[in-house]
């Protein structure tokens, strides 16, 4: 440094201290929480917003992360509701796969290339439930889809991006709240595919004090809180006047019928003015 320049420091700031030094220890409770990571090639997880905050997406993340350094994935498929999602959340997002990495060697994200790429050569395409189409086409050898249930598009973003999830040791993970939809309920169908519930009441100790107890009370034990916090995939209405498996049970199978079609004594149309 200039001489006059190190005299004004050591003049102004006679107790200088150069060094980092620890002042203070204090000891912090571990909290339990609940993260899921299981490798199964068709692991559902149905969750209540509450259960895990910020862990499905970290979740997500990592697995990305783990595929892409291990070169197990080399293209990989990021989709999400929206383009914005895909880089506040999934890329740029606090439990997003940038925070994986020091800053130095994180991945580069291209934004008009809508692609982040790796430095050990593999590359994840950004996609959104919006623009179904541009699935049709590309191969990939693993994929992470958020909030599957927000997807304006979502049976036509399945139905294109399936078959090209053939790569490989080809897998997805699914992040999202469970709602009505047709894709969960066949994946429910799959023999596959293992389910895993979780409730917000079992994550009450990582939520701010009072919220659930607060949003129980607004709720009570409507289908809304079923879903949001139980984690429930609801298939109809519980105040639905005719159920489903009411109809399931005593449909009649006309056209697989090995003899005459049943007679109906009544015929009844209901219409809704």
């Amino acid at each position: 440094r200039l001489p006059r320049k190190l005299n004004r420091i050591r003049k102004n700031t006679p107790n200088r201290n150069d060094n980092r030094t620890i002042v203070n220890v204090i000891e912090r409770i571990s909290v339990p929480v609940r993260c899921i990571q299981v490798s199964h090639p068709s692991h559902l997880y149905l969750a209540g917003k509450e259960l895990i905050p910020t862990h499905n997406t970290r979740l997500a993340a990592e697995m990305v992360k783990e595929r892409a350094e291990s070169g197990q994935a080399k293209r990989i498929a990021l989709i999400a509701p929206r383009y914005q999602d895909v880089e506040k959340i999934m890329i740029y997002g606090e439990s997003g796969i940038m925070s994986l990495y020091p800053k130095n060697s994180r991945p580069r994200y291209i934004a008009n290339k809508k692609t982040l790429y790796f430095k050990n050569g593999a590359e994840a395409y950004v996609y959104t439930g919006q623009e179904p189409e541009t699935l049709r086409g590309p191969q990939h050898d693993f994929a992470w889809l958020d909030e599957a249930a927000a997807y304006d598009y979502l049976d036509e973003v399945w139905e294109l991006f399936v078959p090209n999830l053939r790569l490989g040791d080809a897998q997805c993970v699914i992040t999202t709240t469970p709602k009505p939809k047709k894709v969960f309920f066949n994946l429910l169908e799959n023999d596959r595919v293992v389910l895993t519930n979780g409730s917000s009441s079992e994550n009450v100790r990582n939520i701010a004090a009072g919220v659930l107890e607060d949003v129980k009370f607004i709720y009570g034990d409507t289908d809304f809180a079923a879903q949001e916090l139980e984690g429930q995939l609801l298939s109809e209405s519980s105040d639905a006047i005719w159920k489903k498996v009411w109809l399931d049970t005593n449909r009649a199978d006309i056209l697989n019928a090995t003899q005459h079609p049943p007679k109906f004594t009544k015929i009844i149309v209901s219409v809704d003015p």
